[in-house]
């Protein structure tokens, strides 16, 4: 019996510390499944947020296509209004010059000599036009006779 007994005895404590041993697994088994739960909820806002930055880049995309289509659309306006403006600079340039000339001939000729100088058109050596005169040609005209005179 004694060795019945020894045998009884290991086999009680080998069984309790196997009990002691699956208490211990259960509870980290549960932990685990916990962790599972909240690496699962992890994933789905990941899905979620990953989801939402493909919907930002499409529209960050379109955004971009439209910003670059009136970039062009301006750009190509900004170049027509560039030649339209450089055309009217070389003509104001060559008029400038012009009158510059007619005045410098109109101070050399003495005065006994030159017709009345009251039009643009006998400063610029033009015919006379009989279509009236904005505001700002009869100022211009009152600008370049008052520096004749002077």
């Amino acid at each position: 019996m004694t060795s019945a007994f020894a045998l009884d005895l290991t086999l009680a404590a080998l069984l309790l510390v196997a009990i002691v041993g699956g208490f211990m697994l259960n509870r980290r088994i549960g932990v685990l499944k916990t962790q599972q739960t909240a690496l699962d909820q992890a994933i789905r806002e990941f899905g979620i947020a990953t989801h939402q930055a493909h919907e930002a880049i499409r529209q960050l995309k379109t955004t971009s296509e439209e910003a670059r289509q009136q970039f062009d659309t301006e750009t190509a306006d900004a170049k027509r209004l560039k030649d339209d403006l450089g055309f009217l600079i070389a003509r104001a340039d060559k008029a400038a010059t012009l009158l510059e000339q007619t005045l410098r001939r109109e101070r050399q000729t003495p005065a006994a000599e030159r017709p009345a100088a009251s039009s643009a058109a006998s400063l610029t050596g033009e015919t006379a036009r009989p279509i009236p005169r904005s505001r700002a040609e009869e100022d211009l005209l009152k600008v370049l006779q008052h520096r004749q005179t002077v």
